[in-house]
């Protein structure tokens, strides 16, 4: 899972505990969080096909922060075959 470290960046964070894996991107532009998402979400999967782990998509949703509001231009994120969805919280 070292892989997963090297997401941790200027605009980047992950955090993960057990079974449970978090992504925060912290940018200006949706254009560029969803770019970096993309690269993300690639990443994670790479990692999870070496180590012969799975990402359940039905439990991988994408929590927005923003003071705008406006996440017209935010692209929708996929791992192989599911469209990640949007959501306002998380349990």
């Amino acid at each position: 899972m070292d892989e997963l470290t090297g997401l941790n960046g200027n605009d980047s964070y992950t955090l993960g505990d057990a079974d449970d894996f978090a992504v925060l991107i912290s940018i200006k532009f949706p254009n560029t969080v969803s770019e970096l998402l993309h690269e993300a979400l690639s990443t994670v999967q790479q990692c999870c096909d070496s180590t012969q782990l799975s990402i359940n998509p039905q439990k991988s949703v994408i929590v927005p922060f923003n003071r705008k509001r406006d996440l017209r231009s935010l692209k929708q994120s996929v791992l192989p075959g599911h469209t990640l969805r949007l959501t306002t919280e998380v349990k």
